[in-house]
């Protein structure tokens, strides 16, 4: 279903009473508003407008003086997961959250695959990935390119954005930038769209998810027993990091940053370089660091 969620700031009078901030939900293909919820929240169902109730996962850039795009999950966009309890009256007459019921990763599955966006899945819930720049996508292609032709006579294959990997102890279900699994590919059904046994994961870093890629992201990647290799690429400087597992359990950092630089990818023997990652990407002026933000060297 080709819908995206928005909030907007200069709601009516109406939300701005029940607490509200104004919801409404667009299609991606036609760019018109296909309904809007107007009315006082508590009045009766049959007068409630289409979209009434909405669960929401995470603003993005919460500092956004206009229309901000946020994460939504199921509920707003597959029919049937509603939870119409999602906000009651809280102190005040203010609307608040309840807990909301979890989503079981067999409904994610079936929403997900008929979906023209991807959302990853955690513990219940699901949340919206949001779009990549140029930047992000030229970067992301030029490592699989680079990658695919070293191990072109090798038996190892690499993915592009769309192969899902599943993090078995944790049931995280994401979408890597890059994936390499060497020997045969674990998947989780007949489906073969989810992967369990990744040897190298790649992630091209943007402001609005750096710190998970780093964080929380790289905590459930390091669950995988076959994961040898955790790759992160900046896309706003020249900048490549590489942790490599070692025996000991412990991870071992490679850095470059300037031409002619690389990262060694040891268990797949294959190397990245700063000239082949960043070739044809535009670091423009605005999307550089500001001058208070002094890279390390």
């Amino acid at each position: 279903m080709p819908y995206k969620c928005y909030l907007r700031r200069q709601s009516n009078t109406a939300l701005q009473r029940s607490g509200w901030i104004g919801a409404f939900l667009t299609s991606k293909r036609s760019k018109k508003a296909l309904s809007i919820y107007q009315g006082d929240p508590f009045q009766p169902l049959a007068e409630r407008q289409t979209v009434s109730w909405l669960r929401f996962a995470h603003v993005h850039r919460p500092h956004a003086p206009y229309d901000l795009l946020v994460s939504c999950k199921t509920a707003i966009l597959a029919p049937g997961l509603v939870n119409t309890d999602a906000f009651i009256r809280g102190a005040g007459g203010t609307m608040v959250a309840q807990p909301t019921s979890a989503i079981t990763e067999e409904a994610y599955l079936a929403f997900e695959r008929t979906s023209t966006t991807k959302h990853e899945y955690y513990a219940g819930q699901i949340y919206a990935m949001t779009g990549a720049k140029e930047p992000h996508n030229l970067i992301a292609g030029n490592t699989h390119a680079s990658l695919h032709q070293q191990l072109r006579q090798r038996p190892c294959r690499v993915y592009q954005s769309d192969m899902r990997v599943k993090v078995s102890r944790t049931s995280l279900n994401t979408y890597p930038d890059v994936v390499v699994i060497c020997g045969q590919p674990q998947f989780t059904d007949t489906a073969h769209d989810a992967v369990v046994n990744p040897i190298v994961l790649i992630e091209v870093l943007s402001p609005s998810t750096e710190r998970y890629d780093r964080g929380m992201k790289f905590e459930h990647y390091r669950t995988i027993e076959s994961l040898r290799a955790y790759v992160l690429i900046a896309q706003d400087h020249q900048h490549i990091e590489c942790y490599t597992r070692q025996d000991t359990g412990q991870w071992l950092l490679q850095e470059a940053s300037a031409p002619n630089e690389y990262i060694t990818l040891h268990p797949i023997a294959c190397i990245l370089t700063i000239d082949d990652i960043y070739e044809k990407v535009d670091l423009a002026a605005d999307d550089l660091p500001l001058p208070g933000d002094i890279l390390p060297r």
